[in-house]
């Protein structure tokens, strides 16, 4: 009662805090530390309060004690409870985006990160080599990439630039982009895959109404290459087929359920994944055309 009774914002020291049901700084590279109790915060589970605007962020449990006190039996705190759970305003704010567009045009806020991001010199390739992106985890040191001078993150600048809600062709709900939650295996509807050469992303293309998700990149596959005469197909469009599929760029077994590039002309056969590895660094820019609000 003593959780569900909490506000979706608490006012704390002149702060307003905003309850996250995952944590929003999940992605951090260094730990994280309760700014009431100052020990150590779960990345991976258990809800927070946390306050962008002062960098504050803490257990859901230490605001609760702030908001009842510790004693978990006497009249005042049920009283409290009680209170709190007829006063609950339904005001979701679990999901906060904190872009925010500098003058300069050079400094970013997005809500996979809390500092401000910073366009990294090409002159930085050296100092960052062999090192991945926060995003899709692919090597950072030869593209033009974003970085934190607060702490250990950096990012593809393509990365940076993902919409936060798309509508594909393919499916009917919007799909918000979203943190993938550590240690859970996640296979992508599109190409079937939980992990693998680009299938690394810190972040997932996900359905709120029921359990669709797609990698940014899957996603992003153009319904039509032009040059190869191949189109995207979200199955294999002869569905009596009883011979195997091979692809003809890897040579391997393609799933007749999973989404493959084809060419009717040729007989051409290729895995999204093998058509993403020759052109991973061009495929984002389908997902403008996506972009809902």
């Amino acid at each position: 009662m003593g959780c569900a009774s909490m506000s979706y914002k608490v006012l704390h020291k002149e702060m307003t805090l905003s309850v996250f049901y995952s944590n929003p700084l999940r992605n951090e590279a260094g730990p994280l530390l309760c700014d009431i109790c100052n020990h150590s915060i779960e990345k991976s589970s258990g809800w927070v309060y946390y306050d962008y605007g002062h960098n504050f962020v803490t257990h859901f449990g230490c605001v609760a004690d702030c908001v009842y006190g510790k004693g978990g039996n006497d009249k005042d705190y049920i009283i409290g409870v009680k209170n709190g759970l007829i006063n609950l305003d339904g005001d979701d704010t679990s999901i906060v985006n904190y872009q925010k567009n500098d003058d300069e045009g050079m400094k970013y806020k997005r809500f996979f990160h809390r500092h401000v991001l910073q366009q990294l010199d090409r002159s930085m390739d050296n100092s960052v080599k062999n090192r991945k992106c926060g995003i899709c985890g692919m090597d950072v040191s030869s593209d033009k990439k974003k970085g934190c001078s607060s702490c250990d993150f950096i990012i593809h600048e393509r990365c940076s630039f993902l919409p936060e809600k798309i509508q594909h062709p393919f499916h009917p709900h919007p799909l918000t982009l979203v943190p993938k939650k550590d240690g859970v295996e996640v296979q992508c509807v599109g190409c079937r895959q939980s992990s693998g050469c680009h299938t690394n992303y810190t972040v997932l293309y996900q359905c709120k109404i029921c359990e669709y998700q797609l990698h940014p990149s899957c996603a992003a596959c153009p319904r039509r290459l032009k040059k190869l005469d191949l189109t995207l197909c979200y199955s294999f469009p002869y569905k009596n087929e009883v011979s195997k599929l091979y692809c003809n760029y890897c040579s391997k077994v393609i799933n007749k359920d999973e989404w493959l590039y084809y060419g009717r002309s040729n007989d051409e056969k290729r895995h999204i994944t093998c058509q993403l590895a020759v052109g991973i660094s061009n495929c984002y820019v389908t997902l403008r055309d996506l972009e809902v609000e």
